[in-house]
């Protein structure tokens, strides 16, 4: 019987125009000039993406005694977040990243010191989900804009440019 390679065992092949996924080549990206820093920098600032909802769970679940106000305000986050997403990317494309990304970092920081606040001196839970609604439209758009550096960041030769009909 004649062995057939498992479909998680095959090779990696890259999609035309991208750079190739490999790790020999993910290395070959970062080793390019500012690359690793903007690959660093973007970790840092997608943490917040990833803690901010388990410490709204942790910290509003215990000040209200209930984590049903902790999903309240968790949804509300979630809620912001995706309503501001698709504007948040037309500005970016009209206005560039700069003019986009740091009034969305301020706004968000500022939508979730007054979360904390309002949540230490116990304001009422519609407060709290307004605060976080308000730090989700805040949100930076941070993924989208590190997408569209990279190709400028990575040298032309290490994209695959697919095959063009015709050889030209």
């Amino acid at each position: 019987m004649p062995h057939r390679a498992r479909p998680f065992l095959r090779p990696l092949v890259s999609l035309p125009g991208k750079v190739a996924l490999s790790g020999r080549s993910s290395w070959s990206v970062l080793a390019q000039p500012r690359s690793l820093a903007v690959a660093l920098t973007s970790l840092v600032a997608r943490l917040p993406k990833g803690m901010v909802p388990l410490a709204i769970v942790l910290d509003v679940g215990q000040a209200k005694g209930t984590y049903l106000a902790a999903g309240v305000v968790l949804a509300a986050l979630g809620a912001g977040d995706a309503a501001a997403t698709p504007l948040q990317g037309w500005l970016v494309d009209r206005f560039g990243r700069g003019r986009v990304l740091l009034p969305s970092a301020a706004m968000y920081a500022l939508a979730l010191a007054g979360l904390v606040g309002a949540t230490a001196h116990g304001e009422p839970t519609g407060l709290l989900a307004g605060c976080a609604f308000l730090a989700g439209i805040g949100f930076p758009p941070v993924s989208g804009s590190v997408k569209a550096v990279w190709p400028a960041l990575v040298a032309r030769e290490r994209l695959q440019v697919p095959a063009q009909p015709g050889g030209r």
